[in-house]
Formats: C-alpha cells, structure tokens, sequence
C-alpha cells in the first residue's frame, strides 16, 4: 500500500523542481532560438542583398549599351547612307565596350560587321529569331546566349531597330563576348570561392566569376533552373557544380528577363557552434540545480521513502519490512495498513501475472504483423520506384506491387494494376511461363532463355526474364517476384552484325581489316582465296606479308594516307601469293572508327584483276599494230592534209584574232576615255558649276570661259569614244546600234541611212553583234568611198532562223568576178575579210551588182530563237529625240518643300561632285549615295527616296537593269537616267525601262535640278 504514496511524494519533489527550474529553462531556449533565426536572417539577407547589388551593376551595364546603340540607330551618316562612314562610327561605339556591331535587313543578311573589313563577304546572322523580333515588334532586345558564325564562339548581342518614318529598315546589334559580363562580376572583389554567375531566358550560362569557358552556354542544375523559373528573387539550396553543398541567392534583372545567381559553399557560412556550445552549458548546469534540488528533497523525505517502498512491495505482492514501527503516529497507522494489506494483495499479483502473460503474448503477435505490413510497404515502394522492370505477385498470381519500367516496357500505362491476375492483364500468356510461374511458387529460383513478347500496343520485342519466390516471416512462400529486361535493340545489333559478317565472309572479294600498326585481326574466304594464306596464317602478323618487297614504301605511303582521314579507292597495285607468285589487284582503302569518330584501323577490300591486266595488254598490243598499220598506209595523204589545214587554220584564226584584238582595244581605249577622262571632266565643270553662283562677276565670268572650255573637251572625247566602240551597242542592242550609225554617217559623210530592223533579228552571240556591225560600218565607208549616192538602206530580218542583214545603194555598181579573191591581184580586201570572219561563226556574204545596177550586200548570220515565236516583221522604230534636243522641264514649277535624292554613280568623283552640287539647293536632300545598280536597288528600300539620278554603265548591275527594278518594286520613286552619251537610243532604252527623264552629264546642271523637280511635281 506504500507505493502510491511514494509515487505521489516523488512526483512531488519533481514538480517543485520542474516549476522553479523550466521557466527559466524555456525562457533561455526560446532566447536562443530567436538569436539564432536573426542571424541565420541576417546571414540570407546579406547575400540577397549581394546578389540584388550584382544585378544594379549588370543592369547599368545593359543600360549603357542601350544608350550608346540607340545613339547609333540614329547616326546621320546610317539615315544619309554613307556605310563606310557609318562603319567608322560603328568601330568607336563598339569600342569601349570590347564588342563589335553589325547591321542586318530583314532577311538576315548582315551589311556591317565591324569584326571584318568594310566591304568584306558576310554570311547570314546566326542569330535569325532576334532580328525576326526586332522587325516584328520595333523595340531593343537583348538576345540569349549564342553561337556565333563570324566571332567562332559564344556572343550576346543587344539588338535595337533602325527607324525610318515610322518602319523598321534595319536591324543594328552590338555583339560581344560573355567575357565582358565575366570581368564585371569578377571586378566587385567577393571572397575567391564564392561563385558569380548570369542566367539567360533559358537558364543557359551567360557569364560566371571562374571556370567560364567550360560553362558558358550550358544549362544550370535543373533543380536550380526550377527555382528560377519560379521566382524573380529568393534563395535555395542544393549541390554545386563541384559536389559541395551551397547555399544560392538569385536576383531577376530589370533591363532584361536574366538572372543573377551567387553561390556560398555551405562550410563558409556563420556555424552556430558557439551558440550550441553555449545551450550546452545552461543544460548542464540546469541539470546540476535540479540534482541538488532532488538530494536535499530525499533527505527530508526518507521516512516517507521507506513507506513508499513498502508499498509498492505490497503491489508486487511480496512480503513487508516495515522494520521498527515509527514514532509518527500517522506512518505507524499506514505500517499497519499495509502489513493488513500485504496478504490480499499476494493472491491479487498472482492472479494479474497469468494475466499479464497472456496479454504480453498476444502483444507480441501484434508486433511481428505489423513490422510484416511495414517490411512489405518498404518492398513495394522500392520495387514502384526500380529502374529495372520488376513486378511482385501474390500465390494467386494477383499484383502486390509493380514498378514504372514494367508498365512502359510492356506499354500498359498508367493503370492500376494493385489486385489484378497477371493472367488476366495478359490473357496470351503460353502454358510454358505458366509452368515457369509455378516452380518459382514452389521455391525455384528459373531464369527464361531469350525470347520475343508482344506487347499491348502490338509491337513486338524481345525479354530476359527471371523467376525469383519472396518469403513470408513463418520461411513459407508468399508468392514470387518477376524481374525482366528488354533486349531488343541488342537482338537487333547481333542481327545486323550477323547480317554484316555473312556478307564480308561470302565476298568473292578479300576484305581485310588491321588495326592502327598494321598487324591483321580480320581475314575473310575471299582473301584466302586471292592470298592463298588460311586465316591462321595471316591473323597476329603485319600486312607487310602480302606486299613484295619493292613495294613496301609504297604500302607505307597509302596506309599514312588512310589513318590521316583519306579514303583511297581503286588503287592498281601488284601483291604476292603465298607461294611467291604475283597478281595484279584493285584496292580500296578506308579508315574505321569508333563510336566517337576516332581512327581505330584500315579496311582494305581487293579483287584480281590479273585478268583484266592481260587482257588489256593484249588488246593495247593489238590496237597499238593497227594503228602503226594505218599510220603506215595514210602516212603521205595526213602530211598533206595537214599542210594544207595549218595554212588554211591559219587564216582563220589570224582574222578571228584581228577581229577580236581590234574590239578589245577599240573597247579598252573607249572605256579609258569614258570611264577616266570624261568622268573627270563632267566632276570638273560639275564644280565649277557650283562657283558661277558666286557673287563676284570677275569670278563668274572666268568660271563661264572654264566651262566652255572644259564642254568641248568632254565633246570631244564623246566623239572619239563613240569612233572607238559606240556604247549604244552595249546597252541597246544591234538596232539601236544601227540607228546610232545611221546617224552618225548622216551627221559625219552626209549620207542619209533609211533603216529598217525587225525586234526579234538578234544574233546569236554578242562576238557575232560586234562583227555585224563592223562590217556594217565597213559597206557603209565604201559606199562614201566609191560612189556619189547621198543615200544608202539597211535591213535587219529573221529569215529562217537566221539574221539577213543587207545594204543596198543605187550608185554605179560593179562586177563581183573583179573583186580580188584571197589576196588575188584585184581589189576588194575589206569584203574578204568579212566574208572570211562571217564563216567562221557559221555566216557568209552574198554580193549581187552589176555596173550600172547599183549593189546590194547581205550578211547571213545565226540568230538568237525567238522565245515569244512571232513571225519576223520588220518594222521602222520611231526616232527618239536626244536628251539634248528635248524640251527640258520648266524651272517656274513649284517644287516640294524637301525633294529626298538618291546620287548613283559609279566614279566616286562624278558622284561627290553631282551630291554637292544639287546638296546646295535649299528644296533638295541628298538622302544617300551608291556606286552600282544593286547597292541602290537596296538603299531606295532602306531610304525611300523621291527621285533617284542614275548612271548607266555601272559594276554588279548597270543602270538599265537598276532601274527596271526600282520601278518594278517602287513605282512612286523617279528615275533620272545620266551618261556621258546624249544618243536617242540609250535614251530610249532608259525609258522602257522606267526612267522619267534622260539626260547627258555634260548638259547644264540647271535641266538636271529642274528635271529633279518635275519628277516630284508629276507625282
């Protein structure tokens, strides 16, 4: 009965020490625990506010770039067109920031690039979805990382358009290295193990403090990527890229959607061992206070003690030891309770024990089932999560657990297959796996050979499965494990191997294969039966056994040659056989590599070609006496012949040589006088032009006189040129030509030409151009020379498909039979000579006079085909009246307030020249510059000019096809065309290709500006 009074008086004793000890306890702890959240507060928000520092300092730098590039898109000299210029200005602004800038129009094609010379071949931007954006939305962009084709290797680019009018025109992008972002993080002077890195969009490397050229580019850690894509700022844990655990404090820039990411390896943190020393402490010297606080208790309470004691004797049932009764009445009473107690409890404990023992029984039996259900929750989760495919079945063959690779590999799903029969998931199951399901529930361990299963998708493939029975506690089998691996793209390699291996075994060529020194590791029957060496002759040894000794260099030589990369085929060579004898054999050499691309030895495939070798020796033999035979018979007739076709080629090509030297020469002087001297002319009188509007009359007077002086000089030389090689036949055709000769011998001999040309008459060649109309120009002379007619024809038809072109005059005539044939004593050398240069391009010449009769020449030649096929029509093309007798616009017009004027020429003199002179007129802009047809086909898109003044004769693209494709694109611009030549011809083709005007260069520079004006007034 003292047991309860001894429990009550501990319990006691506990409380009064637990109430005046845990207070404080709790107090301290909970002071503890909150130093310990603000400093670990303190510690996060330090390094958040490093990271929030390192994206101010990156976005001021992106803000920089912005400032400086969009200055740039507005450069005068981009909007004015002067691209060398601009590439200059581009060079600085690049510059300070150690990039390189290049501009691109909306196909991608870059036009600058500062990382080449100005004017050099570039390729396409490798970055194609920034410029499709920049196009697309009209505002700066900073692009991710990226591989760059000019830079070779990895670049960010800052991208902003070029705004003309209200529409993007250009694309302008400031590339650089990651190295630049690298420099600034490395700049801000953080402890040298702490990392520093910047994320693009898609979480790929754009710059880090160290180890920058592995990373740049690649992707983050995914479970850091994750923390990125979900926050703009915040701060994660997890393992670095060296396997140490850090802590991660990350930042979104403002600028542009990267992040800033600063990694601290964990050991560097603040530790707080100090303060678990410290909590240490207090536990122990709490724990000392509360064992003083029990000692001095148990002396006061040791009568008591011993009552409590007795007590719980009498619970257990035991007898009692009250020892000498107490002089406290109250504890003698209780020695007496408890000693009358003592007895009843005895019987009391022994009834309780068999109970108890039954009770503990049945405890440890629920114990065991419940550790059984835990042990099979633990198999079933790691058989869920295997990477293999693993199922476990009950007795029933019902599902107690299976794995994620199970139901991909056997294309189940996501189904539930938890309590189904495995016979009724597969319901095609053979009786065999069955019977093998069977021995496993027997206890048997079975493994499957290889064999083919289909699938629920009905796909085919091929397992390798094993039997393996699971065991409950009592060591009876619960059911049985199934464990299977999906073979099948193995099974296909050894087919293929198979397949491979039979093809090289039954090749009646020998297929030989070494490795990187030579020695044979592969030897098919072919080879034994072309070598005569069984396979364990050759297999160990080097190749050098199959080659005679003369040709061991040469062996050498190809074997270096394939293990640098080269693939040598049908190479006749000479081998022996095993018994010394030689064959003649065909080679082909190639490398074999590994996986990886790397050289690892040489297959060589031969075949005899003894055979074959004799055979054409034979048949070279045989040939080799028929032709001596034939030589032999034909000898003096060939010598003959040959004599005779020497002289007769000779002739032929010293006209045709005559011919063509005298075109290039005549062309080289011409374009000489017209590409150099009258170009510097016209620049010349350009500038003085501009000095007559000074306001000193002496100064006005002498620029008249100078420009007088300097027109006839450009007259004159425009005469030569067209003497030499009249540029109408270059742009023109051969009837334009023919009415610049008509003319021409009007204007120069007084003989009128009526001339009548058919459209579709064009000749074959333009040699063939050049030789008409020297031959022409030629009748037309000997008409001058030999008659007193004033008037001659001419008549360009297509006959039959060929070009007739005949000159016919009513003068005195003659007779043809006179006329000196091949250097004969007569006259006539000049017909000769067209008739012989006219043959040798597949024409002739008819003559058809008599004297008194007049004379009619015709010229046969090929023609080019008709491709539109209209019958041959001659018809009279009207006279187009020269640019220097057409009415010039009137200057009275009122012109637009800024006319926008695009100077295309290819001499850079003439160009500055006409910029500056129609620059200083107050209603005219000159919006860029271009010397060839192409490069102003792309400006008048960029800039959009009114009118446009371009030269004819041009590089890349003359003026005629330029502005063909002006007007095509653009039919609101105005084409002015200029040259040198006034003809009515050139002016007539400029205008059927557009043009609204046609002026000389050499006219007064007052047509040319009212000209200019017109154009806009007409629009």
């Amino acid at each position: 009965m003292n047991a309860k009074p001894k429990a009550g008086l501990t319990a006691w004793l506990v409380s009064l020490v637990v109430a005046a000890v845990v207070p404080l306890l709790l107090f301290a702890g909970a002071t503890v625990f909150r130093i310990s959240k603000d400093s670990q507060a303190a510690r996060d928000r330090g390094q958040a506010d490093t990271a929030r520092a390192l994206a101010l300092a990156v976005d001021g730098e992106v803000r920089s770039w912005k400032a400086a590039l969009t200055a740039l898109a507005g450069s005068r000299t981009l909007r004015d067109g002067h691209l060398a210029k601009f590439y200059e200005e581009a060079q600085g602004v690049a510059a300070p920031h150690g990039g390189w800038v290049v501009l691109t129009v909306s196909s991608g094609q870059q036009l600058i690039n500062t990382l080449r010379p100005y004017g050099s071949p570039l390729p396409k931007t490798s970055s194609p979805e920034t410029i499709d954006a920049i196009f697309a939305h009209g505002k700066p962009l900073v692009s991710d990382v990226f591989y760059g084709k000019v830079a070779q290797g990895y670049l960010i680019a800052l991208a902003v358009p070029v705004i003309r009018e209200g529409k993007v025109v250009n694309c302008l992008t400031l590339n650089f290295y990651p190295q630049r972002l690298t420099q600034l993080l490395q700049s801000q002077q953080l402890p040298p193990s702490w990392i520093v890195g910047i994320t693009d969009r898609q979480h790929h490397v754009v710059a880090r403090s160290w180890d920058i050229e592995q990373r740049v580019g690649k992707p983050v850690a995914p479970w850091l990527a994750t923390a990125l894509a979900a926050a703009d700022r915040g701060i994660v844990t997890g393992l670095l890229t060296d396997g140490r655990p850090g802590q991660i404090a990350f930042q979104r820039l403002q600028e542009v959607p990267w992040d800033v990411v600063l990694a601290v390896p964990v050991a560097e943190l603040p530790s707080n061992r100090p303060l678990m020393l410290f909590i240490l402490g207090g536990a122990l010297v709490g724990a000392g206070a509360v064992g003083a606080a029990l000692y001095i208790g148990r002396k006061i309470t040791a009568p008591v003690a011993r009552l409590a004691a007795a007590s719980e004797q009498v619970l257990r049932g035991e007898a009692v030891d009250l020892g000498a009764p107490s002089t406290i009445q109250e504890v003698r009473e209780l020695q007496e309770a408890l000693g009358d107690a003592s007895t009843a409890v005895q019987g009391y404990y022994q009834e309780r024990e068999r109970a108890a023992i039954a009770a503990e029984t049945a405890k440890v039996a629920t114990a065991a089932e419940q550790a059984l259900r835990e042990s099979e929750g633990r198999l079933r989760l790691f058989i869920e999560n295997a990477p293999a495919a693993i199922a476990m079945f009950d007795r029933e063959m019902r599902y107690l657990a299976v794995s994620h690779r199970w139901m991909s590999d056997y294309g189940l799903g996501d189904r539930d297959l938890v309590g189904q029969s495995h016979y009724a998931v597969f319901p095609d199951i053979p009786d065999a796996w069955k019977a093998v399901h069977q021995r496993g529930l027997a206890g048997e361990v079975v493994q499957s050979p290889e064999d083919r299963f289909g699938r629920m998708d009905g796909t085919v493939q091929w397992l390798r499965w094993e039997v393996r029975p699971w065991r409950a506690d009592d060591g009876s089998v619960g059911g049985i494990i199934l464990f299977t691996e999906d073979i099948t793209e193995r099974k296909r390699a050894e087919a293929a191997i198979q397949r491979l291996a039979a093809i090289v075994e039954s090749s009646d060529d020998a297929i030989i294969g070494k490795d990187l020194t030579g020695t044979i590791l592969s030897w098919n029957a072919g080879a034994e039966r072309l070598y005569g060496y069984a396979a364990a002759e050759v297999l160990g040894r080097h190749i050098s056994l199959l080659a005679p000794p003369d040709c061991q260099d040469e062996w050498l030589s190809l074997f270096e040659r394939v293990l640098r990369g080269e693939g040598i085929t049908h190479h006749e060579t000479v081998r022996l056989r095993k018994l010394g004898a030689r064959l003649h054999v065909s080679l082909s050499l190639s490398p074999i590599r590994d996986a990886t691309g790397a050289i690892v030895g040489v297959s060589t495939i031969a075949r005899d070609i003894t055979d074959r070798k004799r055979a054409e020796a034979a048949l070279q033999q045989a040939h080799t006496l028929l032709e001596q035979r034939v030589e032999e018979r034909t000898a003096e007739l060939s010598a003959a012949n040959q004599a005779l076709a020497h002289r007769s080629d000779q002739l032929r090509d010293l006209a045709s040589e005559l011919t063509l030297a005298e075109q290039r020469e005549r062309r080289r002087l011409a374009a000489l006088l017209h590409d150099e001297h009258q170009q510097l002319l016209v620049a010349a009188r350009l500038r003085v032009n501009q000095l007559e509007r000074a306001e000193s009359p002496m100064l006005q007077g002498a620029t008249r006189e100078i420009t007088a002086i300097l027109t006839e000089a450009i007259e004159h030389a425009r005469s030569l040129t067209r003497e030499l090689s009249p540029p109408i036949r270059l742009t023109g055709g051969l009837g334009a030509a023919v009415d610049w000769l008509a003319d021409w011998m009007e204007a120069k001999h007084h003989l009128k030409v009526e001339a009548q040309t058919d459209d579709t008459a064009i000749p074959a060649t333009e040699e063939l151009a050049v030789l008409l109309f020297q031959a022409l120009r030629e009748l037309l002379f000997n008409i001058v020379k030999h008659t007193t007619v004033q008037t001659a024809q001419v008549e360009i038809a297509r006959s039959d498909g060929q070009l007739r072109l005949s000159v016919s005059d009513a003068g005195g005539g003659f007779n043809p039979a006179e006329l000196r044939v091949e250097g004969g004593p007569g006259g006539g050398f000049g017909l000769f000579s067209i008739r012989q240069r006219l043959e040798l391009f597949g024409g002739r010449l008819d003559i058809d006079s008599a004297y008194g009769q007049g004379s009619r020449f015709t010229l046969w030649a090929p023609a080019r085909p008709d491709p539109a096929g209209r019958p041959a029509t001659p018809s009279v093309p009207p006279r187009s009246v020269s640019a220097k007798n057409a009415s010039s616009p009137a200057a009275g017009v009122p012109a637009p307030a800024k006319i926008r004027v695009l100077v295309v020429d290819d001499h850079a003199v003439v160009r500055e020249a006409l910029a500056g002179m129609l620059g200083q007129e107050p209603d005219i802009q000159i919006v860029g510059e271009a010397w060839d047809g192409k490069l102003a086909v792309e400006l008048v898109r960029q800039l959009r000019p009114d009118v446009v003044t371009m030269d004819i004769n041009m590089p890349v693209m003359d003026g005629v096809k330029a502005t063909r494709a002006i007007r095509a694109e653009f039919p609101a611009v105005r084409v002015i065309g200029l040259s040198m030549f006034d003809e009515a011809g050139q002016a007539r083709v400029m205008r059927e290709a557009g043009a609204a005007e046609y002026l000389s260069k050499s006219g007064p520079s007052e047509a040319l500006i009212a000209a200019i004006r017109a154009c806009v007034t007409r629009k």
